[in-house]
């Protein structure tokens, strides 16, 4: 009876999750950039201090600047900051939220370096 119970609060979690979906076009990843300095900035204490934090809202600045330049709407980025925030609570709740604020931090610091590629 245990087990079941366990196997049915696995399934129901998973069900609850979605795959992340690769950007559709350069905008979507200049805005999901933007999203992920932004949720890092606001909610990731641990990613070292204050000029981190300045940083990562400089960057979350100009990625949005980009992205508006191509197009991006209100819209867009309220999915984007939906979609890299649910991909942070899926890493907390499966590893730890200090996980995800690591992934947050690094994703937002290599994506930044160059220009998304296939574009």
């Amino acid at each position: 009876m245990k087990t079941r119970a366990i196997a049915v609060a696995l399934l129901l979690g998973l069900a609850g999750c979605q795959t992340a979906q690769m950007p559709q076009s350069e905008m979507e990843v200049y805005a999901n950039r933007a999203a992920g300095a932004e949720i890092a900035a606001a909610s990731c204490p641990n990613v070292g201090g204050y000029e981190q934090i300045q940083r990562l809202k400089k960057d979350g600045d100009e990625n949005r600047k980009k992205a508006k330049a191509l197009g991006a709407t209100r819209a867009d980025f309220q999915a984007a900051y939906n979609r890299v925030q649910q991909q942070a609570r899926s890493v907390a709740i499966w590893n730890s939220p200090a996980a995800a604020c690591q992934q947050l931090v690094a994703g937002v610091a290599w994506n930044g370096t160059s220009k998304p590629e296939g574009f």
